[in-house]
């Protein structure tokens, strides 16, 4: 039954995949991508496996090629993800970009 009720609603999932626009599946794809990035850096060792730091950065839109950088607390773009930290910066990339 666990897996009939799994399949069902893997298959919604893809109904409803189906049914967005092309930019809305990208999209949905990349912030999937996304979410597991965080839920690893969350659960797993990081010592050495990412190169990260507070900030994020991204592609203005319609500025081809020009990128901003958003810290996410003041000097962000200087301090690094680290095990001890890790927590920190989950909560910032949830509460910041999500919001």
């Amino acid at each position: 039954m666990h897996i009939l009720l799994r399949y069902a609603s893997i298959c919604r999932m893809c109904y409803n995949m189906l049914k967005m626009s092309f930019v809305e599946n990208i999209m949905c794809t990349r912030m999937m991508k996304f979410n597991v990035f965080v839920f690893y850096v969350r659960d797993n060792d990081i010592t050495g496996i990412i190169d990260h730091s507070f900030c994020v950065d991204h592609e203005v839109c319609g500025r081809c090629g020009e990128r901003i950088v958003r810290d996410f607390k003041p000097g962000g773009r200087n301090i690094p993800v680290t095990q001890e930290n890790k927590k920190e910066y989950v909560e910032y990339v949830f509460f910041k970009l999500m919001a």
